[in-house]
């Protein structure tokens, strides 16, 4: 059962996937904000939802290191986790990553896993 801050933080990840489209920046702060609180209560599949999250707005933004950073520190967590799910979401936005850095025979690797 989710406690009323576990509830809050995902109100904050579905909200921030939900406008990444029309306000990026929103996405990314509410991101930040979901992360936070997810470290605030010791909640590993919150962390590293969030993780993955910015993850993948960091990679739409451009800013490709950070979200390479986030990305393999998201998959971290979710394989001691084993939660097949939010690996194969990480694994997504690196495949994304890779696309458009030029690297695309590693980013189908990356999306075939």
């Amino acid at each position: 059962m989710s406690t009323k801050e576990e509830k809050r933080i995902i109100e904050f990840l579905d909200d921030a996937y939900s406008c990444r489209l029309n306000d990026l920046r929103q996405s990314i702060l509410l991101a930040k904000k979901g992360l936070a609180q997810s470290k605030q209560i010791g909640s590993k599949k919150l962390i590293a939802r969030s993780l993955g999250q910015l993850s993948l707005y960091y990679m739409i933004t451009g800013e490709f290191e950070e979200s390479m950073s986030l990305a393999l520190k998201a998959i971290e967590i979710f394989e001691e986790l084993k939660d097949e799910k939010g690996i194969a979401d990480a694994k997504y936005s690196m495949s994304g990553l890779y696309y458009k850095t030029d690297n695309f025979h590693k980013g189908l690797s990356y999306l075939i896993e």
